[in-house]
């Protein structure tokens, strides 16, 4: 019998359905993780006519990391990330887009000796 840990981060099951001009609240939650418990959170969006490009859209560890279309959004506090602990944190966004449909993942960054496990979630948001 061998007992490891495996890093496993969760999302909501989706399709999620939602109405441009509402707000979304996104949790995640990662678990069976080593290092510290704080953990950080990094939000991406792939949007059907991107062609798949991974879009930046929050961070908990880099103010610098949204891509173009979330810059403003941002730094304004429209989108962010609020922490529910310190390895559950939820992506918000107050006021959605028609663009804001697509696939939304939840990566979180590695703090563990191996890779083990899971390390990003996803979600489509339409």
């Amino acid at each position: 019998f061998q007992c490891c840990l495996c890093r496993e981060v969760t999302l909501p099951a989706g399709p999620l359905y939602r109405v441009a001009g509402f707000s979304l609240s996104l949790p995640c939650a990662v678990s069976g993780y080593e290092g510290p418990r704080t953990q950080d959170f990094e939000w991406y969006l792939y949007r059907e006519d991107a062609g798949g490009r991974q879009i930046g859209v929050v961070s908990t560890r880099d103010a610098g990391f949204p891509y173009a279309p979330f810059q403003s959004r941002v730094q304004a506090g429209e989108v962010r990330v609020e922490r529910d602990s310190g390895d559950k944190a939820r992506l918000i966004i107050q006021r959605l887009h028609a663009d804001d449909q697509g696939r939304y993942e939840c990566y979180t960054p590695s703090t563990d000796t191996r890779f083990q496990g899971n390390y990003s979630s996803s979600v489509v948001v339409k």
